[in-house]
């Protein structure tokens, strides 16, 4: 058995994501691999679809996990250590899902929009909250958006199963 089409454009929107990603714009790669692979769909007006949610859900981690650095780094009795982060961790993740549930989020925006929130939040960082949220979301969008563009190729229809 060959595999099939969707596999073959997930490994050219990975390959794509890396080249823009570690060779155009000096990132990793790590948001927009991972976007990538959790945005490919079996067709592109799945993709489409669930490419707006996962756009979505990026935005919404992005913006929560940004608040609450801010508050973190601005409030004197609560580290990125403390105890604390971990319940405003779970309480956040909470909301996320909760918001995704009552908005009809697919699974992998909700997805998304978590892995950019901890990504935020739990990850050490030394430039400005800003720059970095900023870059992560845009990471991730470009990823969704290269899944969903790399979807719309028509490849070959192979003659053995």
């Amino acid at each position: 058995m060959l595999p099939g089409a969707r596999i073959y454009k997930t490994l050219i929107a990975v390959t794509i994501s890396l080249i823009l990603s570690r060779y155009i714009l000096g990132l990793s790669g790590f948001y927009m691999t991972i976007a990538v692979v959790l945005s490919m769909k079996t067709d592109p007006q799945k993709s489409l679809i669930y490419g707006k949610n996962r756009i979505i859900g990026t935005l919404l981690g992005g913006i929560l996990g940004y608040i609450i650095m801010v508050v973190i780094r601005h409030t004197p009795f609560i580290s990125e250590d403390s105890i604390w982060m971990l319940f405003i961790n779970v309480g956040c993740i909470f909301l996320l899902l909760w918001f995704s549930k009552l908005t009809h989020m697919s699974e992998t925006g909700a997805a998304l929009g978590c892995v950019i929130f901890f990504s935020i939040t739990l990850i050490r960082f030394n430039a400005p909250i800003f720059d970095y949220v900023f870059i992560r979301v845009l990471e991730t969008t470009i990823g969704v958006i290269i899944a969903m563009g790399v979807n719309y190729i028509k490849l070959p229809k192979s003659t053995t199963k």
